[in-house]
């Protein structure tokens, strides 16, 4: 899995962590037996634990590799980051590409 992946990753599973966390609050305040609740829980806390997971693998990945200033938009690498992987961390992260006027 590379960096841009776990970061993706990290996000679905905080959100889906959020969403069983929602559920387990509704099923807790209802009246009457809820046998699932404490399932429901672990599976939230499992779900934020892997997001936390993936969410560090990513910041790993993106501090090991990122040298920004080294990483030509042209397709050559002159050091740092190779090329692919500094356009999937701008994709991943919501960046738009420079222009050559915008530099």
């Amino acid at each position: 899995m590379t960096g841009p992946e776990h970061y993706r990753e990290g996000e679905r599973s905080a959100q889906q962590a959020e969403v069983l966390f929602g559920e387990y609050v509704t099923a807790h305040d209802e009246d009457g037996n809820t046998p699932n609740v404490e399932l429901i829980r672990r599976q939230a806390e499992h779900c934020r634990e892997m997001g936390v997971l993936h969410a560090t693998l990513a910041l790993a990945a993106a501090t090991a590799l990122n040298d920004h200033e080294h990483a030509a938009d042209d397709g050559v690498s002159v050091g740092g980051m190779p090329i692919g992987d500094y356009k999937a961390w701008r994709e991943a992260a919501g960046v738009q590409p420079e222009k050559d006027g915008d530099r």
